[in-house]
C-alpha cells in the first residue's frame, strides 16, 4: 500500500515559459491533486499556475502523481 499523500515535481519556468528545471517527485501529505500549498512548500516563494500533468505512482498504480 502506498503512503497517504501523493508525489509532486515541481517544473520550474521564466516569464517567457520556458523550463528552467525540475524537483525529484517528493512526497506532500495532502492527496488532492486541486491543493497545491503542500507542493509550493518544496519550491519557496514559487507560485502554481498549472497541473501539467497527473496519473497513478509508478510501479505500485495506487496512490497519485502530480507534475
Amino acid at each position: 500500500m502506498s503512503p497517504a499523500g501523493r508525489l509532486a515535481t515541481v517544473v520550474v519556468v521564466d516569464r517567457a515559459g520556458r523550463v528552467r528545471g525540475a524537483t525529484a517527485p517528493t512526497r506532500v501529505a495532502m492527496p488532492w491533486l486541486q491543493e497545491v500549498g503542500p507542493v509550493t512548500t518544496v519550491v519557496p516563494g514559487s507560485t502554481a499556475l498549472r497541473l501539467l500533468e497527473a496519473g497513478p505512482e509508478p510501479h505500485t498504480g495506487a496512490g497519485r502523481t502530480a507534475t
